[in-house]
């Protein structure tokens, strides 16, 4: 019988979704039942998932200042009592450096406490949609390595091999800290001070797939509450690039940042800079 597997994600500008089609493709080569979640969508129309159909779950997710986005927290949160299932669980990062080895801690200990099992936990480098801009080159690089990662990842989930992050205390409490002032402070900030310029040709595509319901209409202009999961979707979708800070520019990637384009195009290949040398082992070895 097919081993059924069960992958919720949420993706703020699609590096985690990408991520997890690549993790579907493989399963299903692998001959695995398996089925695709959206967090988002399983919580804006209440949908009740049978989490107890699953011999195994995944769990994607971005890293948001150390930490998960405050949406799969939630829904982690409200997950029932397990009968001990096994989960994985991977995270799109714009690097894998030892500060971001905490960053499902959280989710991990709620997952505990409900009785799930937790065996496996791996980050996923992609492109940097937030203060740091890679070039497309180097985009591309991430991307194609995060297919080899995909397969050695499934392979070792199919096989329960155990994959597991030990951050020193030191470090857990560190970065759980600064997850919660960003969480709590930073985020709600930013998307305060977030604005739609002239350019807006109010198409209505933020106020649509605003994950945290942040933006809305009021009196014909876009507004923003203090809801924002500085997730950035509204200024990289926005078709007329007319979403900005008034404070906090210099979060915000100049030439805008659409993961699928910048795949789709296969030019320049290799990126020889400096920073693309940081990344030499990583890109190399398939099991980093």
């Amino acid at each position: 019988m097919s081993i059924k597997i069960g992958i919720f994600y949420f993706s703020g500008t699609s590096n985690t979704q990408l991520v997890t089609g690549l993790i579907e493709e493989e399963l299903i080569k692998q001959s695995v039942d398996v089925k695709i979640y959206n967090i988002e969508k399983i919580i804006n129309t209440q949908q009740v998932v049978d989490m107890t159909q699953y011999d195994m779950i995944g769990i994607g997710h971005p890293i948001y200042g150390f930490g998960p986005p405050e949406m799969v927290e939630k829904w982690v949160k409200h997950l029932p009592t397990s009968q001990s299932q096994k989960v994985f669980i991977y995270k799109t990062a714009a690097d894998n450096i030892s500060i971001n080895h905490n960053a499902s801690g959280k989710i991990i200990k709620k997952l505990k406490k409900k009785n799930y099992h937790v065996f496996y936990d791996r980050i996923i480098c992609m492109g940097s949609n937030w203060l740091t801009e890679y070039t497309h080159a180097l985009v591309r690089q991430l991307y194609d390595a995060a297919g080899s990662k995909v397969v050695h990842m499934c392979q070792d989930i199919l096989e329960r091999k155990n994959r597991l992050y030990h951050p020193s205390l030191s470090l857990r409490l560190l970065t759980n800290f600064l997850n919660t002032c960003e969480d709590r402070f930073l985020a709600r900030i930013f998307g305060k001070t977030l604005r739609a310029t002239d350019a807006c040709i109010h198409c209505g595509k933020c106020v649509k797939h605003c994950p945290s319901k942040n933006i809305h209409v009021k009196d014909g202009k876009i507004k923003f509450k203090w809801k924002c999961y500085l997730c950035m979707r509204c200024i990289y979708q926005c078709p007329t690039r007319a979403i900005t800070s008034n404070i906090f520019k210099v979060f915000i990637v100049k030439k805008g940042y659409d993961i699928r384009k910048i795949v789709a195009n296969r030019t320049n290949q290799k990126d020889n800079t400096k920073f693309a040398e940081h990344f030499k082992s990583y890109l190399e070895d398939p099991t980093l």
